[in-house]
């Protein structure tokens, strides 16, 4: 670029002592596909996978997308992306999805424990088959008088909300939120089993892979 300008533009901004933001360009990926890595565990097993999703789409969608690839009933899926716990309504993009290799946790709840009956499963895979696929939902618009992030207190950059620290100079982040779930293997918390409605739960995905 022109930096000869660049330079006049920061010397008047310095000068007049306004207070600016600098973020990296992101490239524009939210209305193409991009692959998704995904860790799913259930109560005795896990895996990794990718799935190719639209950042755009929402988690209610992405769930159905699992519900028909791989026969994990929607309410048996728990989806955890950037230690944050995820809401169906909400889009990929708000929780920082936006580029290939960005990674989930998919954490498989038993069919007991969703209140699910393997009938309902049954029906609810039938109608999945028959429903044409869900287009992705609008971005959820940031609420007025804040912006998506956080700001480091040291060089001022705007983190994601669900990064600890900052991207650019690793400060740590002040006042960070409690998380909402523990990042614990599921064998390790009390009243989980595998989803009735999928016999096998992980290990039936390792054994998709190996066939495939």
């Amino acid at each position: 670029g022109d930096t000869h300008a660049a330079v006049q533009h920061a010397t008047a901004l310095a000068h007049h002592q306004m207070a600016l933001t600098i973020q990296p360009a992101l490239k524009n990926t939210e209305d193409g596909e991009i692959s998704l890595a995904v860790a799913v565990e259930d109560a005795t097993s896990s895996c990794c996978v990718t799935v190719k999703v639209v950042p755009l789409m929402t988690v209610a969608s992405l769930k159905q997308q699992m519900f028909g690839e791989y026969g994990f009933h929607p309410r048996v899926q728990r989806w955890v992306i950037g230690q944050c716990l995820c809401s169906d309504q909400r889009s990929l993009t708000s929780y920082g999805v936006c580029r290939d290799g960005d990674t989930a946790f998919l954490y498989l709840l038993s069919a007991r424990h969703a209140h699910l009956s393997r009938q309902q499963c049954q029906q609810d895979q039938e109608s999945a088959l028959l429903a044409p696929a869900p287009k992705p939902g609008p971005t959820p618009v940031a609420s007025a008088g804040g912006p998506l992030g956080w700001s480091c207190p040291s060089c001022t950059f705007i983190n994601k909300s669900t990064r600890p620290g900052c991207e650019i100079c690793s400060t740590e982040r002040p006042n960070p939120p409690e998380l909402g779930i523990r990042m614990t293997r599921m064998s390790d918390t009390s009243g989980l089993s595998l989803p009735a409605c999928h016999s096998g739960g992980a290990v039936a995905v390792k054994r998709r892979l190996h066939s495939s």
